[in-house]
């Protein structure tokens, strides 16, 4: 499908859309969901914020540099943009990628590595 491209006024907006999304995605068996963050800061709070919807924590994977990958089914794998390049998923959500402040190689090369893990679903979630 065409990817999402969304805008939201509040963190707390985005976040209640990434929650659908996942719950979604997750509904269709053996999905792997990746969610990609242009600000490592925000994973933890990605990660409280999944973990108090309901999604049980041996599910949710914070991925380091030094870390192993070791895809399970239903998992939710939480990264910043430096640590996804040759990372597959089911479902991929880009959190604050602001295409129209790419204005340089290095930026363009995140950007297309961000949006290209994506296997059949992107969704590209912003703040104003």
């Amino acid at each position: 499908p065409e990817p999402e491209d969304i805008v939201f006024e509040t963190n707390e907006e985005l976040f209640t859309k990434l929650i659908e999304g996942i719950k979604h995605d997750l509904s269709n068996n053996n999905r792997t969901v990746g969610i990609i963050s242009y600000l490592p800061d925000l994973l933890n709070e990605l990660y409280e914020n999944l973990v108090r919807s309901g999604f049980p924590s041996e599910n949710l994977h914070i991925l380091e540099p030094s870390q192993q990958l070791v895809y399970k089914p239903n998992g939710i794998y939480l990264m910043d943009i430096d640590n996804c390049k040759g990372l597959e998923f089911a479902s991929v959500y880009v959190i604050n990628l602001e295409l129209d402040k790419v204005v340089n190689a290095l930026d363009a090369k995140k950007a297309f590595v961000a949006v290209t893990r994506a296997m059949n679903k992107l969704s590209l979630y912003g703040l104003k």
